[in-house]
């Protein structure tokens, strides 16, 4: 009984992390030109993520998106209780990936964030990864790991 409800503790916990990637994804990461006008242009996640200004991010972006969207399937497989350990792996790998590449993306963001100021964007997602990191080693098979 234990393992079942640890493991859809984990599920629930880490489908409000992939709330929280959604949410930040469409939220601004940066607001440019505050700094000497009154009106400031935002910079989204996904205008990242289709290559505007650098395709340098592109390749980070489509990766924590792809971990994302997997962490969202292996999350919603383990609220219904059917997980595998292979599942459980891949719900491992595909959080601590996406938290990776969104590190990565936000390292390499830094130097624009010098003429601008940080969106809610640009917290909500690795924020969000972490807890998906998180839960995905709260979650635990019904049978035992291998």
């Amino acid at each position: 009984m234990q393992t079942s409800s640890s493991a859809r503790i984990g599920a629930i916990v880490s489908l409000a992390g992939v709330a929280l990637i959604i949410l930040g994804f469409f939220l601004p990461m940066f607001i440019s030109g505050l700094r000497y006008s009154s009106t400031g242009h935002p910079t989204y996640e996904w205008e990242l993520l289709r290559g505007e200004g650098s395709r340098f991010f592109s390749l980070p972006m489509w990766g924590s998106l792809l971990g994302a969207l997997i962490v969202l399937g292996t999350s919603v497989t383990a609220c219904f209780g059917v997980l595998s350990p292979g599942l459980l792996r891949l719900w491992r790998v595909a959080a601590l990936a996406g938290l990776f590449l969104q590190l990565l993306l936000d390292v390499l963001a830094l130097p624009w964030a010098w003429w601008s100021y940080f969106g809610v964007g640009f917290f909500l997602v690795p924020i969000g990864f972490a807890l998906t990191a998180i839960a995905a080693f709260l979650g635990r098979t019904s049978r035992a790991e291998v």
